[in-house]
């Protein structure tokens, strides 16, 4: 099993999501001859930003659980080290600047549509072993 699936399977069963792996040879039955073939591992999760969430502002001073999914997406995707307390203080206030002067966003400090979008395409590319 890959790094990046692992990694993938441990952000799922964090946040609540779906994991069903299936690898190895599976014995399949042709002509009552039995063969070995390889079986797709499949991985769903949950997105690591709630839907409720993406549609919440966040700025300084909020606190709540849409604040520690932002911080551990910025610590999961980007590696900012941000406490997961659930207080948008000020490390999180510079993660979102950074990030928003990263993607071409107003950068305003706060996390509203614009941004949550733009995280969602980083999720998307990031669990597709894309280039973000």
């Amino acid at each position: 099993m890959s790094t990046t699936l692992v990694a993938r399977a441990l952000v799922a069963l964090i946040l609540g999501g779906t994991i069903v792996v299936a690898g190895g040879p599976v014995a399949a039955a042709s002509s009552g001859t039995a063969t070995a073939q390889s079986a797709t591992t499949v991985l769903r999760t949950t997105s690591i930003i709630s839907p409720d969430c993406r549609r919440t502002y966040l700025h300084y001073g909020s606190r709540g659980r849409c604040v520690t999914q932002l911080q551990f997406a910025m610590n999961l995707f980007f590696g900012r080290d941000l406490a997961l307390d659930g207080i948008y203080g000020s490390a999180t206030t510079g993660a979102v600047y950074w990030f928003q002067a990263r993607y071409g966003l107003a950068y305003d400090g706060r996390c509203g549509p614009e941004t949550w979008s733009k995280l969602l395409w980083v999720e998307y590319r990031f669990s597709h072993g894309l280039p973000f």
